[in-house]
Formats: structure tokens, C-alpha cells, sequence
């Protein structure tokens, strides 16, 4: 298992932000991980 910090992030003029404090803490087990990122890359 392992810990995935998600954080609200903001695009501008292609740079990347973090916004507001929310951070989320999710464990994921490894496919799980895979899967997330999967999902996440085909925004």
C-alpha cells in the first residue's frame, strides 16, 4: 500500500499551481495506483 497526496491544482499559462489547502490523503495498492493514473491521464 502507499499513500497518494491529491492536491487542487490550477493551470496557467502551462504552469502548474497548487490551490487552497485541500490535500487529500488516499492509500492505493499498486493496480490501484495504475488504474488512478490511467483514468487521470485520459482528461
Amino acid at each position: 500500500m502507499k499513500s497518494i497526496f491529491i492536491f487542487q491544482t490550477v493551470n496557467i499559462n502551462g504552469k502548474v499551481y497548487r490551490v487552497g489547502g485541500n490535500i487529500r490523503e488516499v492509500r492505493l495498492c499498486r493496480t490501484c495506483r495504475i488504474e488512478m493514473g490511467r483514468l487521470l491521464s485520459e482528461q
